[in-house]
């Protein structure tokens, strides 16, 4: 799956949930105001016909297209907005975890590359660090060490200080862990997200979230505890 913006409906959400053939389909339409066919969405985009036109009738479905003959177009709303990246879909996950109650627990398994891109701006990350440590959210992380020397390297003494206020330990593995990662439990969520591939994923069920949860506190409970800070 992969990520993308706007809304299905009329009030604008935070997050839509796109596969890549649609967030592509998506993007082109965003390039041409008269809209395109879907043979020609087939052309430009290299993909067959029967993918676009699965594409073309989930959107239809999710009300982010219209269609004029054999034509389809953006809607306008949609149109007149820049499409918002992965990134700014992940700053916008990170805006809404600070919104959790004292001893909301988010439970996270992160790659290097998240861990990498979370740092682009180590006061906007402080500034994010002492927020979440002074609203008492509680973090359950499982990473590599090589994640933890990332930690350890990359934040300004600040940030170290409130992660360690706010958690205090990571557990940790030497297995590889694959780009994508797994932010679960807040607001009954579970969010897949990996920048490197831009990739986002958002599964608002409450059944899904304590199913995570229960497979990131088993894992958590296996691996290697190790100090942060």
């Amino acid at each position: 799956m992969y990520s993308s913006c706007m809304t299905s409906h009329q009030a604008p959400l935070p997050y839509i949930v796109l596969t890549p053939t649609e967030d592509l389909v998506i993007r082109e339409l965003s390039q041409c105001s008269n809209g395109l066919s879907i043979s020609a969405l087939s052309r430009t985009i290299g993909l067959a016909r029967t993918s676009i036109y699965s594409a073309i009738r989930a959107l239809l479905k999710k009300r982010l297209i219209s269609r004029d003959g054999f034509r389809y177009s953006l809607q306008k709303p949609l149109l007149a907005k820049r499409l918002p990246t992965a990134q700014d879909q992940i700053h916008a996950l990170m805006e809404e975890i600070l919104t959790l109650t004292r001893g909301e627990i988010i439970r996270s398994i992160e790659s290097d590359d998240e861990i990498r891109e979370l740092f682009r701006d180590p006061r906007e990350f402080s500034r994010w660090q002492k927020t979440a440590a002074e609203h008492g959210i509680v973090f359950k992380g499982i990473g590599t060490k090589s994640a933890v020397r990332l930690l350890q390297t990359m934040s300004p003494a600040e940030a170290l200080h409130h992660i360690s206020k706010r958690s205090g330990s990571a557990r940790v593995t030497n297995e590889e862990i694959p780009a994508a990662c797994v932010v679960v439990s807040f607001r009954d969520s579970t969010i897949f997200f990996s920048r490197k591939r831009l990739f986002f994923y958002r599964i608002d069920n409450p059944d899904v979230a304590r199913f995570s949860q229960g497979i990131i506190d088993m894992l958590y409970n296996y691996l290697e505890y190790q100090r942060i800070a």
